[in-house]
């Protein structure tokens, strides 16, 4: 359960389960992860000791000064570079990321951060924590796809795997990635995800509450539904051209966020004056840009300044806000013909190869034709 206290000269061990949010480590306790999950708002105070190698933490840990946290596994890196060193402190914008010694990734973020609908604070940090170097499990590089219950749930992506859920499948809480992709074509990504440096790809399917991309991730939305509180940290991208959701879109600054639709209007009135497929800035805040998005779904967005505004949104005068204008189109049908068939295959091929950007090629929905595109186009083509 939630806000489980570890008294002073006691321990606590967990190898498996989950633990509720707020636990707390107190003066003189010890506490040993090697498994299971403990939720948000993880706090160990001065003089407790902390030996984590393996397991998922959530969001908000802190570790105060004077405690003694170790983090044992490997993969270690700074903003996305490897890190050498045996102790970290966490300054402001940093993201500290590894696999521990079960295999688990992790990422701390000391980044532009917010509180929940729980109060608990997400940001984390780490003071002078001891990095352990462990063996770690050989990571599978061979595409993953899950697309039903497994009896042995992931808890994340490691460098270079690659991982689609489908429909009848789910990601579970806290599913921490780290130089990853994943496809969300359907089923569930479970709450508190966490995306750095990764490619994301959400076609259908939910996403659960409290997303993340942190630094260096992309995340492309075309469909599916995304839940309340999506966070666009900073130096990430958020491509949306579709989908359901997005109460309490918060973008950070520095991050950017491009929305491809059909229509826009800022308090109602209609944007009038974009010129189709040229993307154009948004600098209004405190104000509401609205519209449908290039599949068709409206979609509202409250561009607060004020986190704690009340109004779900929060847009960082910093942050990059693009809208692009875009004729309604039936992706995939590259040779426009109204109807998406096979004879779409090789106006799809010459398109790709020649460079030059064409709306119904853009299967992935993310402004660019690239090979991203391929199995978006391939599913749209079994699909019909």
């Amino acid at each position: 359960g939630e806000h489980f206290r570890v008294g002073q000269g006691s321990e606590l061990n967990v190898s498996g389960g989950s633990v509720g949010r707020n636990l707390t480590a107190l003066y003189d306790s010890l506490v040993n992860i090697s498994g299971g999950t403990v939720g948000n708002g993880f706090t160990a105070l001065s003089r407790s000791e902390l030996n984590i190698s393996g397991g998922t933490i959530g969001r908000g840990f802190c570790g105060s000064a004077g405690c003694n946290v170790e983090l044992i596994g490997g993969e270690f890196r700074l903003n996305g570079d490897d890190f050498l060193d045996s102790t970290i402190t966490l300054a402001d914008g940093d993201v500290f990321t590894g696999t521990l010694a079960d295999g688990s990734p992790f990422i701390f973020s000391l980044t532009e951060g917010y509180r929940d609908f729980s109060d608990v604070p997400l940001p984390d940090t780490l003071t002078n924590a001891t990095l352990t170097t462990a063996a770690l499990p050989a990571t599978d590089l061979s595409p993953i796809v899950i697309n039903a219950p497994v009896a042995s749930e992931l808890s994340g992506l490691r460098a270079g795997q690659k991982l689609t859920l489908q429909t009848g499948g789910s990601l579970r809480d806290h599913f921490a990635m780290v130089n990853a992709t994943l496809n969300v074509e359907g089923g569930t990504v479970g709450a508190c995800a966490e995306a750095s440096n990764c490619e994301v790809n959400i076609r259908g399917g939910q996403v659960g509450r409290i997303f993340s991309a942190e630094s260096g991730s992309v995340v492309n939305i075309s469909g599916g539904f995304v839940r309340e509180l999506f966070v666009a940290k900073p130096n990430s991208v958020v491509n949306i051209g579709g989908g359901r959701g997005y109460f309490g879109f918060y973008a950070s600054g520095d991050s950017v966020v491009n929305i491809r639709g059909r229509e826009f209007s800022i308090n109602g009135k209609v944007l009038d004056a974009l010129v189709s497929n040229q993307a154009s800035t948004i600098t209004d805040r405190d104000v509401t840009l609205s519209g449908l998005l290039a599949d068709g779904e409206p979609f509202s967005f409250n561009l607060n300044t004020n986190k704690h505004s009340g109004d779900g949104d929060y847009f960082n005068p910093a942050a990059t806000l693009t809208v692009t204008l875009v004729s309604a189109v039936v992706l995939g049908d590259v040779n426009l013909d109204s109807v998406l068939d096979f004879a779409d295959i090789p106006a799809f091929i010459a398109i790709l190869m020649s460079g030059d950007f064409q709306a119904e090629a853009d299967c992935n929905q993310n402004g660019a034709l690239d090979f991203g595109d391929i199995p978006a186009f391939i599913e749209l083509l079994l699909a019909g």
